[in-house]
């Protein structure tokens, strides 16, 4: 199954321009070209947020653990 450079952006985090840049930059060996756009295995991109997570909470100092998640905010309108 394939993803959309779009597709990929969204699930990443990133812009699909600054996936192009660093993919340019030799970064996102994984994204492949058709011609016409950017697409993604989805396997290479779990792999690639699961690196990320790794690298994240080594840097953390979490080992194995999982980086804590924190609730979204949910907006109150004053009206």
């Amino acid at each position: 199954m394939t993803m959309t450079l779009d597709e990929v952006a969204e699930q990443i985090g990133l812009a699909p321009a600054t996936i192009k840049n660093r993919r340019a930059r030799g970064e996102f060996a994984w994204l492949k070209s058709d011609g016409r756009g950017l697409y993604a295995d989805v396997q290479d991109v779990a792999d690639w947020v699961e690196r990320r997570r790794r690298e994240v909470n080594a840097a953390l100092g979490l080992g194995s653990q999982s980086a804590p998640v924190q609730p979204a905010r949910s907006r109150r309108r004053s009206g």
